[in-house]
């Protein structure tokens, strides 16, 4: 275990990966407690990951919005790259929440296996996929909107969190947007069997929708977090990794 602050642990086991599977991931201390259906009153940003059932396994990968049009009820509406292959999504259904612990049941109409939540505070969470894909992943409240494309201005440096399967590219990177719909930035990848490609320049263009959802011409899609923090996912084919971006 490593202390961060107060509120917040890293912890990883020291098991051999040949008896365990690796267990790493973050504690972070709850507040807003007893908790209720009304925790969740408003639109957050969900960023999950997981893996397929193709030899060899490949992603998958979803961000989206959590949103809550009634209390215990809830919609997602996101973009997913499962391997090859990208869509969007779209799900609704109901939700409980345990006020001691924050846990969070849900159901949803034509999803077999619905997600459960554990709160942080309100509009705040990890995710944890209840299908074969072992799917993980975190959300928190969106502030700042409504969004156009002057809402990525400044300078913001991402990178890779969490890949789940090793031909991901891992990436980071800093990107200067220039609020008006292009960005450019230098950028450094490591992939297996590809090795390092370090300081590389990209510039591209971008815009972005009221909800906070932005694309680039690349293929990059993303949602605003905040006026400071977004995530983001290549809709292009093959593996891919959830990336934050931080101003």
């Amino acid at each position: 275990i490593y202390v961060v602050s107060a509120q917040k642990l890293l912890i990883m086991s020291i098991d051999p990966q040949t008896t365990n599977s690796v267990f790493a991931g973050t504690v972070l201390q709850q507040s807003g407690t007893p908790f209720s259906s009304a925790s969740l009153n408003a639109t957050s940003v969900l960023y999950v990951n997981g893996i397929t059932g193709a030899t060899p396994p490949t992603s998958d990968v979803l961000v989206g919005l959590l949103s809550i049009p009634s209390s215990g009820n809830f919609t997602v509406s996101g973009d997913e790259n499962d391997g090859a292959t990208t869509a969007s999504v779209a799900l609704s259904g109901t939700y409980s929440v345990n006020s001691a612990s924050g846990r969070v049941t849900t159901t949803a109409s034509g999803a077999n296996h619905p997600p459960i939540f554990y709160l942080v505070s309100a509009n705040k969470g990890f995710v944890l996929g209840s299908d074969n894909s072992v799917t993980t992943g975190f959300f928190e409240p969106q502030t700042g909107g409504p969004f156009s494309t002057s809402s990525a201005s400044g300078s913001y440096s991402f990178g890779s969190v969490t890949p789940v399967t090793p031909d991901v590219s891992y990436q980071s990177g800093v990107a200067s947007f220039t609020g008006t719909g292009s960005v450019s930035g230098t950028n450094d990848s490591n992939s297996l069997g590809s090795g390092l490609s370090g300081n590389q320049a990209f510039s591209d263009t971008y815009s972005i929708a009221s909800t906070g959802r932005g694309t680039t011409a690349g293929g990059a899609i993303f949602y605003i977090i905040s006026p400071t923090k977004a995530v983001l996912i290549d809709s292009q084919p093959g593996s891919t990794a959830i990336q934050e971006a931080i101003k």
